[in-house]
């Protein structure tokens, strides 16, 4: 279950990621004539495309989105891994509990973050 809510953590970052992109890198025209052809998501994206300040907020809440889901992430795959790697330290590495405690800390968000780097910011900007 663990994994499935950080699965589900890195896609809801990669899903902001992919919706600030989307924003700033589309075609005006394109979504102007989509929009002229009743396409509803046109009609609603045109709205934030043509007011500076109105797509200034939608950057500014997937940026918001992207945050948190990063903190939860990190928080939370600390809290559920770091506890499971903690002993495997202590017993191979000849570690004191608050050694390795801050090792498996460490080692789980240097992991973590970059995972989501790969996945939640490289592989949408790409796409």
């Amino acid at each position: 279950m663990t994994f499935i809510i950080i699965f589900l953590l890195i896609f809801f970052n990669a899903l902001y990621v992919c919706a600030e992109f989307a924003a700033i890198g589309v075609r005006k025209t394109r979504i102007k004539q989509l929009a002229q052809e009743d396409n509803l998501l046109a009609k609603k994206l045109i709205a934030f495309i043509d007011d500076p300040n109105k797509l200034d907020n939608y950057i500014s809440a997937c940026q918001i989105g992207i945050t948190i889901s990063s903190l939860i992430l990190g928080a939370y795959g600390e809290a559920k891994l770091a506890t499971t790697l903690a002993p495997l330290f202590k017993s191979l590495g000849n570690m004191s509990d608050i050694t390795a405690n801050s090792a498996s800390t460490f080692i789980i968000l240097l992991f973590l973050t970059s995972f989501q780097m790969v996945l939640a910011e490289l592989v949408p900007k790409a796409i």
